[in-house]
């Protein structure tokens, strides 16, 4: 009996060990998964501001209002996938922000601004992205720094 009530606990223990590499493998999946996600997404993000670019200078030469307008149903078309396919993996532009909101921002250069106070965003550069609640890339913005 002694015995018994020893095999049963030693077969016990090795399922509890078991479990908990388990729940480890499928942490590990989960943040792999992830970070397949973010990067998939950081790609499209980028994919999306290289459309913009080739729009804007393919407008820019177009010839006619005929090929502006091709060109613009072309650019609203795959940037319209682009924001489909970022919003199936939950990702989201931020609003453009107003202040300078340090974990959300990355201020790549300042101006001098009469009209505006210190720290007020001046201009966008490149828009925030979210992943959920997780900020995913920050916004690139010029800041007013009158000091």
């Amino acid at each position: 009996m002694v015995e018994t009530i020893d095999k049963i606990r030693s077969k016990i223990s090795k399922l509890l060990i078991r479990i908990s590499e388990l729940e480890k493998s499928l942490v590990q999946k989960d943040e792999d998964q992830l970070e397949f996600v973010r990067d998939y997404a950081l790609k499209l993000i980028k994919e999306r501001e290289e459309l913009e670019k080739d729009f804007k200078r393919n407008y820019a030469q177009a010839n006619s209002d005929l090929e502006k307008e091709i060109e613009k149903a072309r650019y609203e078309s795959f940037d319209g996938r682009i924001e489909r396919l970022l919003q199936e993996l939950d990702v989201f532009r931020m609003a453009a922000p107003l202040d300078t909101l340090a974990d959300f921002i990355k201020i790549v250069d300042t101006v001098k601004s009469e009209k505006r106070r210190n720290g007020q965003v001046m201009e966008v550069l490149k828009p925030g992205y979210m992943l959920g609640d997780d900020l995913l890339r920050p916004s690139h913005v010029i800041v007013v720094k009158n000091d």
